[in-house]
């Protein structure tokens, strides 16, 4: 195998702790999303790459992963939430994909 190939991505659609949000209305902040995921599930984390310019603690440019504690925590915030409207535009959520390390 090579070193350098990069590392494989699980099924897209196979179950993770961790969820791919995105959808969600202009000006959402981490806030809101870990009050709204928390209401499902234990919330670990809220992760989001931000835009050239942009500072930790704005809004978010529209999507994010939320970490939760469990797989089933997650699929119990994705059944919830899936559709649900957050500033006037509906959530999509999906498993993350998950990065295994090299073989």
């Amino acid at each position: 195998p090579n070193a350098l190939a990069p590392a494989r991505l699980a099924d897209p659609f196979s179950p993770a702790p961790d969820l791919h949000v995105s959808g969600f209305g202009a000006g959402t902040t981490k806030e809101e999303l870990v009050a709204l995921f928390s209401e499902h599930a234990q919330v670990e984390a809220v992760t989001n790459q931000y835009k050239r310019g942009r500072k930790r603690g704005q809004a978010f440019d529209g999507y994010c992963f939320i970490h939760t504690d469990s797989i089933a925590a997650a699929t119990t915030a994705m059944e919830a939430l899936s559709g649900y409207e957050v500033n006037g535009q509906p959530l999509t959520i999906d498993y993350a994909k998950i990065h295994h390390g090299h073989a």
